[in-house]
């Protein structure tokens, strides 16, 4: 048993992929990332992060005129 585990091991490792060295035989969350879905949570983020500081200008603008 030992002896197949080590050459599954091999097998995966000789495609260059990194992850089967690390799952092998459990998966971990995040072990395998998409370019595309990191691409599109960094735009939503950084939209978000645009909303809230363009509410804060307004909300000082108009506290400005009401005083």
């Amino acid at each position: 048993m030992a002896s197949l585990y080590k050459f599954e091991s091999k097998e995966q490792r000789r495609d260059g992929f990194f992850n089967g060295i690390i799952l092998n035989a459990s998966y971990v969350i995040g072990a395998n990332r998409n370019e595309y879905l990191n691409l599109l949570s960094l735009i939503i983020f950084i939209g978000v992060m645009i909303v809230i500081a363009i509410h804060i200008i307004f909300r000082i603008r108009e506290k400005g005129k009401n005083q």
